[in-house]
């Protein structure tokens, strides 16, 4: 495949793939590339945040777990019956609701979820913003925390932090369904509190999304600056993991995998196995891009090794279809079809529809290829 035929995709789908980056593994959005050329066609499902190259599920994986913060804003604390198991349920439903189902996402929403069941009720009506969440509707949720983000600008200096998180919750919810409002929201809180990791890292996904790419390689700078500073390496490996997409979206696949193998170093030095398996799965994709199968076969076979150990169904679904793209394209549609089958069984018992429908899609294209 050459780089300008990437570029040229790149460019035609750069919307979605903007909408890269939201990290990080467990479950993803995806996008569809589908491209043939002398009756081959390559495949993919990407487990971490890269673009597409063939037949893809994306799945980003940006680690965002080095900066979480749950600060409680009101007087008055009312729990609403949401203890973890059930905010973790909401927040993946609405995430749900929106096809947004990467695992930064669904984290970042369920900060927002318990740090909503946290604010005054005397003030906010807390129980029906979360009846409306549960029923896709994050309207009254926005307006919660854009009036504790009004609190906060009207005490002055102190309230900065806290007017900065209000944002920062107001933007995880308008992520979801409002581009603008999330932009705005970010741009706000890393003025307000610079030196969150959290807030840098989600205006760099919107920037992608809007296909700003010099905008969002600023802000993954940053986040890669401040995780030094602040001695932060799980903010260092998410960071070099999404300033690899920049330059994957870019053409630029030499650096592209210099970053991947950055984001891998400090993977495997914090023995962080999911970080370890996107690492491995986005390196096969490069790879896999550039022609270098068994350099690819090498790499996805080690990200389905991990995933299985982790249980991660999601990343180990991936990983099949990644081999049966790989074999497809070498020609053994019989191998390419058995590891998309074991793919489609894991898709199936996640209950991913769009991804349930693409890989059969393909197992039915290359059955009638090789019936004929």
């Amino acid at each position: 495949m050459e780089i300008a035929q990437i570029i040229e995709w790149l460019d035609k789908h750069k919307d979605a793939i903007a909408s890269i980056g939201l990290i990080v593994s467990g479950i993803w959005a995806f996008w569809v590339w589908k491209k043939k050329q002398a009756g081959s066609s390559t495949t993919g499902i990407q487990n971490q945040n890269s673009p597409n190259s063939g037949k893809q599920i994306n799945a980003p994986v940006t680690a965002n777990d080095h900066a979480a913060v749950n600060q409680h804003f009101g007087d008055t604390y009312h729990h609403y019956g949401y203890d973890d198991s059930k905010v973790a349920e909401l927040a993946a439903k609405l995430a749900s609701e929106f096809r947004k189902e990467d695992t930064e996402t669904i984290k970042t929403l369920q900060e927002t979820i318990q740090a909503l069941t946290q604010q005054n009720a005397q003030k906010y009506d807390i129980q029906q913003a979360l009846d409306l969440l549960a029923q896709g509707d994050t309207t009254q949720a926005e307006a919660i925390f854009a009036g504790v983000a009004a609190e906060a600008k009207q005490e002055g200096k102190k309230a900065s932090i806290k007017e900065a998180e209000a944002l920062r919750h107001l933007g995880s919810l308008a992520f979801l369904h409002d581009t603008q409002k999330a932009l705005t929201a970010y741009q706000r809180s890393t003025e307000l509190d610079p030196d969150n990791l959290d807030g840098w890292n989600n205006l760099g996904h919107l920037y992608q999304r809007i296909g700003e790419l010099e905008k969002a390689e600023n802000a993954y700078t940053t986040v890669q600056k401040l995780s030094l500073l602040q001695l932060n390496r799980a903010g260092e490996a998410a960071a070099y993991g999404n300033l690899g997409v920049i330059y994957w979206t870019r053409g630029e696949l030499n650096r592209t995998i210099e970053y991947y193998e950055k984001a891998l170093v400090i993977d495997e030095e914090l023995k962080h196995k999911a970080g370890m398996a996107c690492d491995y799965g986005n390196l096969g994709l490069v790879y896999q891009t550039r022609g270098d199968l068994e350099c690819a076969i090498e790499y996805h076979e080690k990200a389905l090794a991990i995933n299985k150990v982790l249980g991660c169904k999601e990343g180990m679904a991936s990983q099949y279809a990644n081999l049966g793209s790989i074999y497809e394209t070498c020609g053994d549609l019989d191998r390419a079809v058995e590891y998309w089958k074991q793919s489609l069984m894991l898709f199936q018992q996640l209950g991913a529809k769009d991804k349930i429908a693409l890989v059969q899609s393909w197992i039915d294209e290359a059955e009638q290829k090789d019936s004929n």
